[in-house]
């Protein structure tokens, strides 16, 4: 009975042993499945890591073979990821002409004689034949007694950058060729006015040696006169506001202080990533020597035209001792009443030339009439009418700067067609003929005349106010009225 009872104790403690053994399995089981699931996670982490990693990440055993290539190296070199692992590294993917050189590398790398490379570039191979530069940084993978069993190769394709590279420098080249090839001075400047770069040519001309201008603001380099640089730094700040400069004058100094004429024309440009003004500079010294005799020569010519045209106007007076003094006066008003319109110089030069000789047909008309004492006949007021076309036929085989033939025409024509020779109307006629016209009445109304005495000015300017907007000019007829009533305007 004992025996039976202690076996019954032996096998219940068996027993609890034994449900002991199954929960420390069970528990067991569990940091099993964990462990599994940690390591699960961190392989996908890696995995991930090395797919989105930018750049190539190959390891390369001690038998020269691929055992671990990342997505972007599949990428570069054209290949799969089975298609490389378990490969020759170097027979597949390094050009035969450096392969003996840099398998000797990694060997001596495997064997610890070296130590791992910073940073280098070698092409590789692509699946299609095609060369790529890849830049290179080496690691060493130890196993568990330290012993190098393999090397990392973080990789970056770089050829499209040394393309570019190239590409630039090739550019930057050309450009400082043709910077230098070009006659002009040429000069490139900062948007706050320091010179960038300077032309060989700029060396020359000034006598500064290019380290004395480069690299300092132009403001405190003396190639400039002070007149000049105020126009430079000006016309700089409306370049740097995107303003468009037309090409302008400016003297240049020399490093002995002569001053030479040149014309500026600027150009905004990039210059190594940064905005800057390309100004080149045009020697106008014979330009300028040109335009001197031209002037001279214009001032000649000027003035042998005005001594014919006072000849001409004298030759008119000369006929008509009546009318002696009258272009002159009429000039003086049509002037005065131009200048106040605010009419360009050009046109009142015009009107100035016109107005001296505006009678200049009446050489054609027999003095006899002229000079007639009495009213004229109507056959002998057509002949007087005739001297504005005789004028004009005179006159239009002259080249003048202005219409003066067509002025000359038009000065007895009237804005409602009522006028002489040609009957024109308002938008027909000259503005120059419409002030000649006002001046032409105001003054042979205020005037002597063979046939009668001086109306004077008030009955002049009554006959032009009664008469506005029907025979003369609106606008003129107002500006004559101003010139006399509050610019006190007098025929001498």
């Amino acid at each position: 009975m004992r025996n039976h009872d202690k076996t019954k104790k032996e096998l219940i403690n068996e027993l609890a042993k034994l449900r002991q053994r199954i929960a420390e399995l069970e528990v067991s089981e569990t940091e099993r499945k964990k462990a599994e699931e940690i390591l699960r996670r961190e392989k996908d982490w890696r995995e991930q890591y090395l797919n989105i990693a930018g750049v190539m990440l190959v390891i390369v055993n001690a038998d020269e073979k691929i055992t671990m290539i990342n997505k972007k190296g599949s990428e570069i070199l054209g290949y799969k990821e089975k298609e490389l692992i378990g490969k020759n590294w170097f027979d597949l993917l390094v050009p035969q002409r450096i392969r003996d050189e840099v398998k000797d590398v990694f060997h001596k790398l495997m064997a610890g004689d070296i130590r791992p490379v910073e940073y280098y570039e070698n092409p590789l191979l692509t699946k299609d034949g095609e060369e790529r530069l890849v830049a290179f940084h080496n690691t060493v993978i130890r196993g568990p007694n330290d012993q190098i069993v393999g090397v990392l190769f973080s990789a970056e394709d770089i050829t499209e950058r040394k393309k570019m590279e190239q590409q630039l420098e090739e550019s930057r080249r050309h450009f400082e060729t043709l910077f230098n090839f070009v006659a002009d001075p040429v000069v490139i400047v900062s948007g706050k006015g320091k010179l960038l770069e300077v032309t060989d040519r700029v060396q020359e001309i000034t006598g500064f040696k290019k380290e004395e201008l480069v690299g300092k603001s132009f403001m405190k380099v003396k190639i400039l006169t002070v007149k000049s640089k105020a126009i430079a730094i000006k016309n700089l700040a409306k370049r740097m506001m995107g303003m468009k400069i037309a090409p302008y004058e400016v003297e240049v100094l020399t490093k002995d202080g002569k001053k030479m004429p040149y014309e500026i024309n600027a150009a905004r440009i990039d210059y190594r990533g940064k905005p800057a003004d390309m100004v080149v500079f045009r020697d106008i010294t014979e330009r300028k020597k040109i335009q001197e005799e031209l002037q001279g020569t214009l001032k000649k010519l000027r003035g042998a035209l005005g001594a014919t045209i006072q000849a001409m106007a004298l030759t008119v007076e000369t006929r008509d001792a009546y009318t002696a003094g009258h272009q002159r006066r009429v000039t003086n008003l049509a002037r005065a009443i131009a200048t106040e319109m605010k009419l360009s110089k050009d046109q009142i030069d015009g009107i100035r030339t016109a107005g001296t000789i505006h009678d200049l047909g009446k050489i054609g008309v027999p003095a006899e009439i002229l000079n007639k004492p009495v009213r004229l006949t109507d056959i002998e007021f057509n002949l007087i009418k005739i001297h504005p076309l005789v004028g004009y036929n005179i006159l239009k085989q002259i080249e003048f700067p202005w219409p003066v033939a067509e002025i000359v025409l038009q000065h007895h024509e009237r804005i409602n067609g009522s006028g002489y020779p040609r009957g024109l109307s308002d938008g027909n006629i000259l503005l120059e003929a419409k002030i000649l016209g006002v001046a032409d009445v105001v003054e042979a109304m205020a005037s002597h005349r063979p046939y009668r005495p001086a109306l004077g000015i008030d009955k002049a300017l009554e006959e032009i106010s009664q008469n506005k907007g029907v025979l003369y000019d609106p606008q003129v007829v107002d500006t004559c009225l101003k010139v006399f009533r509050k610019k006190r305007f007098k025929f001498e």
